[in-house]
């Protein structure tokens, strides 16, 4: 087999022809090998392939880097949830108001007990006050003598034995109930206003004349 080929067409020529009998050229010395076809190489099968995110391939259980590394994601901000929305207080319940009534009465028995309370206290006041101007006044007797009392309260206090006093505020009157040593009941009845005077004295329930006033008095402060 020849290894000579026409320069011009390619065709197969002899060692000793030095002209192309297709084309007619001059034959050059020279030699084209004929290119020899490689055989195919069989595709081996590629199994468990699967790319993971570090931009690896991973073929038959190996691990081949890829060329160009996987993009990332662009990292995105977290979204915020929106903050919740306050739940309204429950309103609270009313109370039910008392009636008026109720509270009117309310009302007028504290008025009442206030009330009752100041009169209480005024009338104790009034009632020691006037007892005090009594006991410190004394009688103008018309006629002069010695007597061993100097006023109403030492006057009575050796007198009786036992006694008590009362007030009335209203008509500004204090009276003295006392017993005597003899056994007398005496009530006496003294005017405490401006000025202290003896309304009227009582001997064992019967009234003494007003003429017999001065008299009877002496007798308590002698």
């Amino acid at each position: 087999m020849s290894n000579r080929f026409c320069t011009g067409c390619g065709a197969p020529l002899t060692p000793d022809m030095k002209i192309c009998p297709r084309c007619g050229k001059v034959a050059a010395v020279s030699a084209r090998p004929r290119p020899q076809q490689r055989a195919p190489r069989p595709q081996q099968p590629v199994r468990n392939v699967r790319t993971v995110r570090t931009g690896q391939t991973v073929q038959n259980g190996q691990t081949v880097r890829n060329s160009q590394p996987q993009a990332r994601r662009p990292q995105t901000a977290p979204q915020r949830r929106p903050a919740p929305m306050p739940r309204p207080s429950p309103a609270p319940e009313r109370q039910e108001r008392a009636p008026k009534k109720r509270s009117k009465k309310a009302r007028m028995i504290f008025h009442a007990a206030t009330a009752a309370v100041v009169l209480v206290g005024l009338y104790f006041a009034i009632f020691f006050v006037q007892i005090f101007r009594v006991k410190i006044s004394t009688y103008d007797f018309k006629t002069e003598i010695k007597l061993e009392s100097s006023n109403y309260g030492q006057a009575m206090e050796s007198y009786f034995e036992s006694g008590k006093w009362s007030v009335n505020p209203l008509t500004g009157t204090c009276t003295y109930t006392g017993t005597t040593k003899h056994g007398d009941e005496y009530e006496i009845v003294y005017t405490a206003r401006l000025k202290v005077d003896v309304k009227n004295i009582s001997i064992n329930g019967k009234d003494v004349r007003a003429d017999r006033i001065e008299s009877t008095l002496m007798g308590m402060f002698i």
